[in-house]
């Protein structure tokens, strides 16, 4: 069979040389005695690649191949050959796949044809099979290159003989094995090469046969003398030199070759390193940039496109998704490219030049085109080792942010004389996660509270104090009830001219330094310092107080700065700023001289950005503010206050509704005090848990207990208000905010508790989490293992993402996203006294880390045991 098999090669290239010389008659002989070899290898194996399958079928072909013999055509006068058609084109591409075929079975020696199951191959385009050697990988590439052909990373399939370099190549019209026999393929179906010559196809079946890693000082040796005596088989623009100079490529990193080899190995490129994460880059920055290097290479002629990648939404497509096709397919045929015919396959070529990489391990394409990619279960797995074993879910790198920012916060800010009620709720709360997730990420966070301490009303105020109490500095009173003490005042300003004429005056002397108003002045802002501060431990918030009286004495220079930089107006006699888009005006000055909260704010500005150097400043109060603050912000940018990388921002809050969707009053219609509101939270939670103590579905002890309930009652509160965005009004329920079940602090804190509690009883069965981690393990072996696994990976883009948009809602999305995860996985995955306890018990030990960081951003305290 052998002998055959070497007398039908000698044949075929006899044919070659045949239609060469363009001799009907020898073109007939030459067809003819090939055909006859062909039939006495059929009588030995009919299923031999080289057989054919019967003689009548056999007559009519060489009956075809020798009428449709002609001469070849002369070269023309430039040199060169004559374009060929596209029906040339593809026949030659069939007749390179069945010479590939034959020469295939003779690299993997005489054995069975390719198995059925090797026929697996794409519908369209090209794809590589794992199993491939790196000089085969570095020859395809290198063709496909030159081709401008996209070969995609195929799937492993049974396929024989199996090629001595493991390369195997999927095609439309079936798998291709060996990589000197897929790049002629390549070569053929691109009609990128001419016809090469018999030389430079000799060379080619060299390539195949070589083993440049094995044999590399032969390799080198062999293509130097080839080299140094022209060899026409190596000329530039044919197959055979790219090929050939891959095994250099390869050869030359274990053996010396001559200049000329060495020259000849750097017309190709080697072979792409896979890329890596840099250092500190989280998994969706990662796989954004490999889907743009993609986008890049697939459309070169689109510049600076975003690949607009995001998590998947339905889990089971995959991890994350790219949702660039659409636009690159109608931006593209806007240019009157028409290089893809649909979305779908812009995303295919995206999907095909993602390149090597040590994250993805698939990317398929949806109908639509969107392009979904899975990563490695091992990079999940390391991940969630590593958190358990250090205890402490990362942060997103500082260098997200440009780098380090000094970020002044400005939240809370209740008003002196006067009770903090629930509308100040929702600033301190929002404004103290904002802080904690800025400290999170490792920036320089100043909480300030721009207290309402100066003002008209204090001229009420002191006035009030000296009737009331005119033994104040020997006898101080104990005003225990603010509001009580602002209302009387108020009533007296209302009620009595002489009173108010007096108060009028009185802040007048305050304005110009009367030590006895300063002294009353101070009094009231100490006692209510004092009513601030039991709030503020209660709810485990630190403040720094900066009132309005500090920036008094910096007004005057910051409106003339405004003047100097032509920003102002005198309108009737006061001091005003005009800002385009704004129906009124910012008063900086009043016609009587005095100042408002206008120039307050606008000194305050000037101050924190310039004295301060603070970078950032982000103001917290309600959404009826947001224009005034939005103006100050445009009257300091032109006034050339701020830095292009400085940001002021607001944040902006809704009202705090009743059930009945108007505000949240007491049953008089008072405002609501804040301390009332965390009193009654607490008592409602106490009484809760004894009840679950009575039905012994809880072991706390009547202290913890009343230590319990307040930890879960202020957390409730400050869940309740945090979960919703921030622009919203939203309706206070006691009974939603402690329900155990569904999206409440209540039902995060029990699935806390049972977290821990399971961490707790595997360590008393001789698995402590932290030690396992230490061991390199599965831990996605589960669908569900998975889905915890892959959430708990996407913490620090959450905290990223809220440390940019100042949007604590999406802590609480995501923590109850996890909380989620984590129940379907214990309700799937049995995990005490289980085969795989151990990874399981990391998995829990991972997840209460992720779910600790996030109580901590929220400024809720956590429990470990209910």
């Amino acid at each position: 069979m052998d002998a055959l098999v070497k007398q039908c090669e000698a044949a075929g290239e006899a044919v070659k040389t045949a239609k060469g010389g363009g001799d009907k008659a020898v073109i007939a002989e030459a067809v003819a005695k090939l055909v006859a070899i062909k039939e006495q290898i059929t009588k030995l194996d009919p299923a031999h690649p080289m057989a054919i399958v019967d003689k009548k079928a056999a007559k009519k072909k060489a009956k075809a191949a020798a009428a449709a013999a002609k001469p070849a055509e002369k070269p023309a006068e430039g040199g060169g050959d004559k374009p060929m058609s596209k029906n040339a084109q593809k026949a030659a591409a069939k007749k390179a796949l069945k010479d590939a075929k034959k020469k295939q079975h003779k690299e993997g020696g005489a054995g069975a044809p390719p198995t059925a199951a090797a026929a697996a191959a794409p519908t369209k385009g090209f794809a590589l099979r794992p199993g491939a050697s790196a000089a085969a990988r570095a020859k395809v590439a290198a063709v496909a290159k030159a081709c401008k052909v996209t070969v995609a990373k195929g799937a492993a399939a049974a396929y024989a003989p199996q090629p001595s370099d493991g390369c195997v190549l999927d095609t439309p019209d079936g798998p291709v094995g060996g990589a000197a026999n897929a790049c002629r393929l390549l070569a053929f179906a691109s009609a990128a090469f001419s016809a090469d010559t018999p030389a430079a196809d000799g060379w080619c079946d060299w390539s195949g046969r070589a083993d440049a890693e094995a044999q590399a000082a032969s390799v080198l040796d062999e293509v130097g003398k080839a080299l140094a005596k022209n060899d026409p088989g190596l000329a530039k623009g044919t197959l055979a030199r790219i090929l050939v100079a891959c095994d250099c490529k390869v050869a030359l990193k274990s053996a010396k070759g001559s200049p000329a080899v060495t020259a000849l190995a750097n017309e190709v490129a080697g072979e792409e390193k896979p890329w890596s994460p840099a250092q500190d880059e989280s998994t969706l920055e990662f796989v954004t940039r490999l889907f743009a290097e993609a986008i890049k290479r697939a459309a070169p002629s689109l510049k600076d496109q975003d690949p607009v990648v995001q998590r998947c939404a339905i889990a089971s497509f995959g991890d994350f998704q790219c949702n660039a096709p659409m636009g690159i397919f109608k931006a593209l045929k806007g240019q009157g490219d028409t290089s893809y015919n649909s979305p779908r396959a812009v995303g295919a070529a995206i999907a095909d030049n993602l390149p090597p990489n040590s994250v993805l391990v698939s990317a398929s394409v949806a109908p639509a085109g969107f392009v979904n990619a899975k990563i490695d279960n091992a990079l999940l797995g390391d991940f969630c080792r590593e958190v358990a074993q250090k205890g402490k879910a990362p942060p997103p790198p500082i260098k997200a942010f440009g780098g380090k920012r000094k970020v002044l916060v400005d939240f809370s800010s209740p008003n002196i004389a006067k009770e903090m009620h629930v509308g100040h709720l929702r600033s301190t709360i929002i404004g103290d996660t904002i802080c904690r997730v800025l400290e999170y990420c490792g920036h320089d966070v100043h909480r300030i509270n721009h207290v309402g301490d100066w003002g008209t009303q204090f001229g009420m105020l002191i006035s009030h104090m000296e009737e009331a109490y005119p033994d104040f500095t020997s006898n101080p009173p104990n005003i225990t009830d603010l509001t009580v003490f602002y209302k009387n005042a108020k009533k007296r300003f209302d009620d009595d001219e002489a009173f108010k004429k007096k108060s009028r005056e009185t802040v007048v002397a305050l304005q110009a330094g009367d030590p006895r108003c300063r002294e009353i002045w101070a009094l009231l802002c100490d006692i209510s310092r004092k009513e601030f501060a039991r709030v503020y431990k209660r709810l485990g918030v630190t403040l720094e107080e900066v009132g309005e009286s500090h920036y008094n004495s910096m007004i005057p220079n910051a409106i003339s700065l405004l003047e100097k930089a032509g920003l102002t107006t005198d309108s009737d006699g006061a001091t005003t700023v005009f800002l385009e888009g704004h129906s009124f005006p910012l008063i900086v000055k009043k016609s009587d001289g005095g100042f408002g909260y206008d120039s307050t704010d606008i000194a305050a500005i000037h101050h924190r950005l310039k004295t301060l150097g603070v970078d950032w400043v982000v103001y917290v109060t309600d959404l009826g503010q947001a224009e005034h603050f939005h103006m100050c912000f445009e009257a300091a940018e032109k006034a050339g206050w701020t830095s292009s990388e400085g940001r002021l921002c607001h944040v902006g809050f809704g009202v705090v509704q009743g059930e009945d969707g108007k505000r949240f009053k007491t049953r008089s219609g008072e405002t609501v005090r804040l301390v009332d509101l965390l009193d009654e939270s607490v008592t409602r939670m106490e009484k809760s848990l004894k009840d679950r103590v009575a039905e012994g579905k809880c072991a706390l002890s009547p202290d913890e207990v009343k230590s319990a309930a307040e930890k879960i009652g202020y957390g409730a509160v400050k869940y309740a208000d945090l979960h919703q965005h921030p622009a919203t009004n939203y309706k206070f329920s006691y009974d939603k905010m402690l329900s155990t079940s569904g999206n409440t602090a209540v039902y995060l804190l029990f699935a806390h508790a049972r977290l821990a509690s399971i961490v707790r009883k595997a360590s008393a069965k001789g698995v402590d989490a932290k030690k396992a981690a230490s061991n390199k393990m599965d831990l996605c072996a589960h669908p569900k293992e998975r889905a915890l696994a892959f959430e708990l990976t996407q913490f620090s883009g959450v905290v990223a993402s809220v440390a940019e948009e100042f949007l604590p809602v999406r802590v609480c999305d995501y923590l109850y996203k996890v909380s989620c995860k984590f129940t379907e996985f214990v309700t799937e995955c049995k995990v005490l006294d289980d085969a795989r306890m151990a990874e399981r018990v990391v998995l829990c030990e991972a997840t209460g880390v992720v779910m600790r960081a996030c109580f901590d951003l929220l400024g809720i305290e956590y429990l470990m045991q209910i």
